[in-house]
Order: C-alpha cells, then sequence, then structure tokens
C-alpha cells in the first residue's frame, strides 16, 4: 500500500474512532435531554452543538493533524458542514419518528448513523482540505 493511500487509510479509522466516541457521547448527551422531558428535536440540536465542538476540535487535531491555528474561517466551514448533516439528520429523524412512527431513541441512531461517511468526506475535502498537513 503506498504511502497516499496508507495515510488515508489512517485518517479514515482514526476518524471513525473519533466518531464512535462522539456519537456514545452526543447520543448520551440526546437520551438524557429527552429523558428529562426535552422535546426530541431540541434534544437533537444541543446534541449538534455539542457534536461539532468536539468534532472539530479532535478530527483537527488527530485525525487530519492541522498544527495551523484555528481560525473563523475553518470553523466557519465546520459550522456550514454541520448545517447540511443537521438538515439531513431532520429530515430522516422526522420521517423516522413522526411519519413512519418509530421512537426518538431508535430514530436517531439510524439518522446519525447513515450520515457519517458523508461527514468524513465534508471534513476531509472541505473543512480541512487546505490545512491538512501533506507528507
Amino acid at each position: 500500500m503506498d504511502h497516499q493511500k496508507n495515510r488515508a487509510l489512517i485518517q479514515f479509522l482514526t476518524f471513525n474512532a473519533i466518531g464512535m466516541i462522539n456519537v456514545v457521547l452526543t447520543l448520551a448527551l440526546y437520551f438524557l435531554l429527552i429523558a428529562m422531558g426535552w422535546h426530541y428535536l431540541l434534544a437533537l440540536a444541543a446534541e449538534y452543538a455539542f457534536g461539532i465542538c468536539f468534532s472539530f476540535f479532535m478530527n483537527k487535531r488527530f485525525t487530519f493533524q492541522v498544527r495551523a491555528k484555528t481560525t473563523s474561517t475553518m470553523f466557519g466551514k465546520m459550522i456550514g458542514t454541520y448545517v447540511l448533516l443537521f438538515l439531513g439528520n431532520l429530515i430522516i429523524l422526522v420521517f423516522f419518528v413522526d411519519i413512519l412512527g418509530i421512537n426518538p431513541y431508535l430514530g436517531q441512531v439510524i439518522a446519525f448513523s447513515s450520515l457519517m461517511i458523508l461527514a468524513f468526506i465534508m471534513q476531509k475535502f472541505y473543512v480541512f482540505r487546505v490545512a491538512t498537513v501533506r507528507s
């Protein structure tokens, strides 16, 4: 395996490891907020706000190994990426909960999981593309 493919594989595996931690933390937050009586869409918004920050700083540092100072442009790209992911999540979640009648816990697990690959692609080629360390 050449260096570029090996590097991409390591990035993908690191992204998924961070993603699994992020999923556990954000779903725990979502479930906690639902249990506290929050509406599932408000819980979704809080989950995303936390997840964006966690994902940005962990992937910047560990997945894409960006050493450059965090800029408002870089973080703005991350927010824009997650706005699109949030809208996709919202559509999928509303479909599962309000149309198919699936409970909001399972609905969010399915919705969130289905957007993971898109999140990697958007971060690798848009958010951290310019700042990614080339070797």
